[in-house]
């Protein structure tokens, strides 16, 4: 699967497969629905795009694209907000990566909103997939804290 890093895409539940297992999801909806209750995989996926679309709006600059869309070079943060988001919604502590991915994630958030991080028109947009991020890591050694995220922090 090829991932375009230009325009601006849906997040679906199905993607978070790339950040959550299969066994993890369903824990999470088992743990957290009641009757009645909206699915919470669903109303995370609304609230973090949401809040990626305030943060892309904070610099007038940008222009958001159609519906409830974030621009695609910001997928993967994205999704990693939310897995952040449904894991402690049910109590269940995320791991040191997720962690780190997601506090990346918002220093990546707070950097396209200050505009240091350019999202081009959405109906104009052309890209090298080769300037746009891709996921974060930290490593731990010996007590010291890294972060690699391809020249973003």
């Amino acid at each position: 699967m090829s991932l375009e890093y230009t325009g601006w895409v849906s997040i679906t539940k199905g993607e978070l497969a790339s950040t959550l297992s299969g066994a993890e999801i369903d824990n999470i909806e088992s743990v957290a629905l009641r009757d009645g209750q909206e699915d919470p995989i669903e109303q995370a996926i609304a609230g973090v795009i949401g809040l990626v679309r305030g943060y892309v709006s904070g610099n007038t600059a940008n222009r958001l694209g159609e519906g409830a869309t974030v621009p695609a070079r910001l997928r993967d943060i994205t999704l990693d907000i939310i897995t952040h988001r449904v894991l402690t919604r049910v109590k269940l502590n995320p791991s040191n990566a997720r962690q780190g991915r997601y506090d990346d994630a918002l220093k990546i958030l707070d950097k396209v909103s200050t505009g240091s991080i350019a999202i081009s028109d959405p109906e104009t947009e052309e890209a090298d997939p080769n300037e746009y991020p891709s996921r974060s890591y930290v490593t731990i050694k010996a007590g010291k804290v890294s972060s690699d995220t391809n020249g973003l922090l």
